[in-house]
């Protein structure tokens, strides 16, 4: 989410609480006098909207995925296995073999080839939201030796979660998530630390549903 996406996030979230607030007011039978209120109300907050949207580092944080990305993909060139959760990484004994995955990278991340990298972080305190973010899990799916080098097949899931509203039981529990996969094929020489990508690919957009 870009930092304009995010302004006109912010400043449709104050104007339909403002709107709320009007609408609330009109149903008092007789008040005109918090009508009037309210509608002064909407008018001071379009003003300070403005000053709002300078200040929006403070009512948003965005989880970024580039950078996860390229944390994963540094471990996957290096053929290393690591977990971090929230921007830290943790201890994570890892004794099952990348074979017992089958080649499902849901399963591949809790080898000992596994990568995980997962930030939840993401909130925006004006409508109550948090526990946004992403979830990259994977790792190495299969290999085949040539002679000195090692063809190797890594795949990643990518899990994309918007923030929930902080009160929904529900939410909490079980979000609303969307899922991707994307596949690479690396050429490892041997005596050589990083591997190299030889191709990619992407499948987007797997399905919007409820996680389990």
């Amino acid at each position: 989410m870009g930092p304009c996406h995010q302004k006109k996030l912010l400043s449709s979230e104050i104007m339909r609480y403002s709107s709320w607030i009007l609408i609330r007011t009109q149903r008092v039978r007789g008040s005109r006098a918090a009508e009037f209120s309210a509608k002064r109300l909407v008018v001071l907050v379009t003003m300070l909207t403005p000053l709002l949207l300078i200040v929006q580092p403070t009512f948003a944080s965005e989880v970024r995925r580039e950078p996860l990305d390229r944390l994963w993909e540094e471990h996957m060139l290096e053929g290393t296995s690591a977990v971090y959760l929230q921007g830290k990484r943790r201890d994570a004994a890892r004794d099952k073999s990348f074979e017992s995955a089958r080649g499902s990278p849901a399963w591949a991340s809790s080898t000992n080839r596994g990568i995980v990298v997962q930030d939840f972080g993401e909130w925006r305190i004006l409508s109550l939201k948090a526990g946004g973010g992403w979830d990259l899990g994977g790792g190495l799916l299969g290999e085949v030796k040539v002679e000195n080098s090692t063809f190797e097949l890594y795949g990643k899931m990518v899990t994309r979660r918007e923030p929930s509203f902080i009160f929904s039981m529900r939410a909490h529990h079980n979000p609303v998530e969307e899922y991707s996969y994307e596949f690479f094929l690396l050429h490892r020489k041997d005596g050589v630390s990083r591997a190299t990508v030889l191709k990619k690919w992407i499948i987007r957009h797997i399905c919007q549903c409820e996680s389990r």
